[in-house]
């Protein structure tokens, strides 16, 4: 199966629900819980409504975002259909699967970036800490330019862009009592997939239950090779 996904770890994660989803081999996840994961933890709690454009074509979902200080899990459901897709990000991996293509998809971040085809070298940014931080406060920015928009102080934008590259990602803020949390967002990959997603939201005290950060797998699941 050929796929290339998007290699902006988050953003990997949305291309994928429109990119590789491909009806075929379906298989049954073992969505048995294991003991203790009914017990709640607390962590930050995002839930996004999102849109995303293929080839022209229109398909809305919701983004469940759930963060802790050492790993962020995500799911996404709607019109993709229930249990379209579940996943966790820790340390440089990402890890999610998609049941009604019966695929996964596992890489580390720095390998995922090997599928860019990017003539201005590989770019780097860490998703997961946009979630949180302004990107022009990111001192860890690899073949990543960043333009900024204080125009509005209490919702700042920004452009991420790597020269070379087709993607462009967009993102507006807003200050909560925690600090600053992305409030919208809006990823161009430029072979015509376009993501926007805006927040519904957010709770920075959620008591989320550890099943959360458990991602089921049928034992006959096809990876994803980007």
């Amino acid at each position: 199966m050929e796929c290339r996904c998007v290699v902006l770890v988050l953003l990997a994660l949305l291309f994928c629900l429109g990119g590789c989803g491909i009806e075929y081999g379906r298989g049954v996840a073992d969505e048995s819980v294991p003991i203790g994961m009914e017990e709640k933890i607390r962590a930050e709690a995002w839930l996004f409504d999102a849109r995303l454009w293929q080839k022209g074509k229109p398909t809305s979902f919701r983004l469940e975002i759930y963060r802790t200080d050492t790993v962020t899990a995500l799911s996404g459901r709607g019109y993709l259909g229930k249990g379209a897709m579940k996943g966790t990000i820790k340390d440089d991996s990402l890890y999610i699967y998609f049941p009604r293509s019966n695929e996964y998809l596992y890489e580390s971040a720095s390998s995922l970036l090997d599928a860019v085809n990017c003539s201005g070298g590989r770019p780097y940014v860490d998703m997961v800490a946009l979630l949180t931080q302004l990107p022009d406060s990111l001192d860890d920015l690899v073949n990543v330019q960043v333009t900024a928009s204080y125009i509005n102080p209490e919702k700042p934008n920004f452009i991420l862009y790597s020269r070379g590259c087709p993607w462009e990602l967009s993102l507006i803020y807003d200050r909560r009592k925690v600090g600053w949390r992305v409030k919208e967002f809006e990823f161009i990959s430029g072979d015509g997939t376009r993501i926007k997603s805006r927040r519904r939201t957010f709770k920075p005290k959620a008591m989320v239950p550890l099943k959360r950060f458990h991602t089921p797998r049928a034992p006959n699941a096809v990876r994803i090779m980007p």
